[in-house]
């Protein structure tokens, strides 16, 4: 590229995501999803694909947008190493490609590879932002489902998937997916270094239990701070034998009492204002 566009192009967020986020990419995670005969045509380049989805979650584009930013802007090749490429490696099929691939082998081994790499990613980070790793707090939140643009052929195919899920789940009633965070954090800074998801009915309790071993023995002590929801007398035994203290507080959610809530709402409102009745 010529100096100009260079000088634009290095300062920007294009240098930071090729320097750090990219080398972070570990391509050998999703060798599973291709052929090894030699013989078979090649791939596309994983790394720049699974960066290419980062981007797009990173700066909240549609599919058509990653790929005409990809096609049209160089700070996107320059970031994903495809400057030198003479056509750029990807399709309006790539991205939906790759995440069927990812879909179908979680479906037939329970594995999400994407999700062992971002937390893996997130790892690497925490010692890029010198964060001590002692300090852990977790939550859930409920995720609606929610819509997008598709093409006709995946529409019929992830509308067969849902249909068979709803057959086979036929007895089990839940309405949208429970998400649960994992927030690594010490004075300076935070970043989350693990989640996981499933159907509404999922608790808490079984949230926590999944993450501690997930986490499995600390070699430091490690404190993870959740609300009262998560506690369990298993959940304890289960962190202690992992060098995990489970800090829990009395806190658990629950939906208010709608007559209570209707009587106090107006004083709450007229006491947390700054001008009511002239008052400070």
């Amino acid at each position: 590229m010529d100096e100009r566009t260079k000088k634009f192009v290095l300062s920007s967020w294009a240098k930071g995501f090729l320097e750090i986020i990219f080398p972070a990419i570990s391509e050998e995670r999703f060798s599973v999803l291709y052929s090894e005969t030699k013989g078979s045509r090649p791939n596309n380049p994983v790394n720049a694909v699974v960066g290419s989805l980062i981007l797009k979650e990173l700066l909240r584009l549609t599919d058509d947008e990653l790929l005409a930013s990809i096609l049209c802007d160089m700070r996107f090749q320059y970031a994903l190493h495809t400057t030198s490429f003479k056509e750029q490696p990807f399709s309006d099929r790539t991205f939906s490609r790759f995440r069927e691939r990812l879909y179908l082998y979680t479906l037939e081994t329970g594995i999400d590879l994407l999700q062992e790499e971002m937390e893996s990613m997130a790892e690497a980070f925490l010692d890029y932002l010198n964060i001590e790793p002692s300090m852990k707090r977790m939550d859930s939140v409920m995720a609606a489902s929610n819509c997008k643009t598709m093409t006709r052929l995946e529409i019929l195919y992830i509308c067969t998937t849902n249909m068979i899920k709803v057959i086979c789940q036929a007895d089990k009633k839940h309405k949208g997916y429970a998400g649960n965070i994992v927030e690594t954090f010490d004075d300076q800074s935070a970043i989350i270094t693990g989640y996981d998801y499933d159907i509404n009915g999922h608790s808490d309790s079984q949230f926590c239990k999944e993450t501690i071993n997930k986490l499995g023995h600390q070699d430091e002590a490690t404190t993870l701070l959740v609300d009262g929801a998560y506690a369990s007398t298993d959940n304890h035994e289960q962190a202690t034998q992992n060098n995990i203290e489970l800090v829990a507080t009395a806190l658990i959610g629950k939906t208010p009492n709608p007559v209570q809530g209707d009587f106090m709402q107006p004083y709450i409102t007229l006491f947390s204002s700054e001008t009511s009745l002239g008052w400070k």
